[in-house]
């Protein structure tokens, strides 16, 4: 019989990204490396339901979608923030955190019929293809990305933190490019950005602020960061004038949540790359600037899961 994919409706995917970012960063438990178990094996029937739906969609003949295989992963991470949101503040981290978990191990390839291979590889790393076997798309990098921002200052992947990783995989991870992929969803969400004046204190995009002053000229050619390459060492990548700047995005979100956190860790956790005295061409932190990155993050993963749905029209 026919399945029907469990979108959630627009004001239900408001509602559901307004409480994933709100609530941020999660500690995810990578079961899968730290004690052999995937997490997967932990689904719910409601879970598989939805999962078995986006499959039918993804292999349906008519659909000729090349990049929609993060719809899984975006649905189960959706879905674990609805299930939450109606518990204790707890209960709702840790279904949240356990949806990250879930979403994680979709995008590096692990489903229902490889979890024995998928355990086997994450406990013996080095000793298989599965690296090679499972490539991840520019899609997978961008949602892999945004799963470590959402990470936060808390240790995982490679002993870094989430904000370190997330880095790593806005250039591709190990592809080691040299800097962010173009791609339909980036290039609207810099129009975005572009269309609301309120947004350009941020400074989000490379020479869109006009000006004088001797940082408006050095920035005529872009900007340089360094970020973790694997193995302990380090790399520049570089963002060039007119892109969007996800690497200072990256800043702004770790800025945005210590100062509306408690619970941040002293020094704010900050890894390699990050700077605790980010100058954002002289401006001082502004409340209302929570309230701008939390609408670009919805934004961000509204049009990353319409790009999955093949809503996002693609020039």
């Amino acid at each position: 019989h026919a399945c029907s994919v469990r979108i959630p409706s627009e004001s239900s995917l408001s509602q559901n990204t307004h409480i994933l970012f709100q609530n941020a960063p999660y500690q995810m438990h990578y079961n899968i490396t730290q004690d052999g178990r995937s997490t997967l094996r932990n689904i719910t029937n409601t879970e598989q339901s939805i999962l078995e739906s986006t499959r039918a969609m993804v292999t349906s003949p008519s659909n000729h979608h090349p990049n929609n295989n993060i719809l899984g992963p975006l649905i189960i991470l959706l879905h674990g923030i609805s299930t939450g949101e109606d518990e204790s503040s707890s209960s709702s981290s840790m279904s949240s955190s356990s949806a990250l978990d879930k979403a994680h191990e979709m995008i590096l390839g692990v489903n229902r019929t490889n979890i024995d291979q998928a355990e086997y590889a994450a406990t013996h790393p080095g000793k298989t293809r599965w690296s090679r076997d499972h490539p991840l798309t520019a899609e997978q990098d961008m949602l892999h990305s945004i799963l470590h921002r959402l990470e936060g200052w808390y240790v995982g992947e490679g002993g870094h933190r989430g904000y370190e990783n997330a880095k790593y995989w806005l250039v591709g991870g190990g592809k080691m490019l040299d800097a962010v992929e173009h791609h339909p969803v980036r290039e609207k969400l810099k129009e975005y950005i572009l269309e609301r004046s309120f947004m350009q204190d941020l400074n989000l995009i490379v020479g869109a602020r006009n000006g004088d002053g001797e940082e408006e000229k050095e920035e005529e050619e872009g900007r340089e960061y360094d970020i973790i390459a694997g193995g302990g060492t380090v790399r520049k990548v570089f963002v060039k004038k007119g892109e969007f700047d996800f690497f200072l995005f990256c800043d702004l979100c770790q800025k945005r949540y210590e100062h509306s956190n408690h619970h941040a860790p002293d020094g704010g956790g900050r890894g390699h790359g990050c700077d605790d005295s980010i100058n954002y061409n002289g401006d001082d932190w502004k409340d209302e600037w929570q309230e701008i990155i939390d609408l670009i993050q919805i934004k961000e993963f509204e049009l990353l899961l319409r790009y999955a749905k093949l809503e996002l029209h693609v020039d």
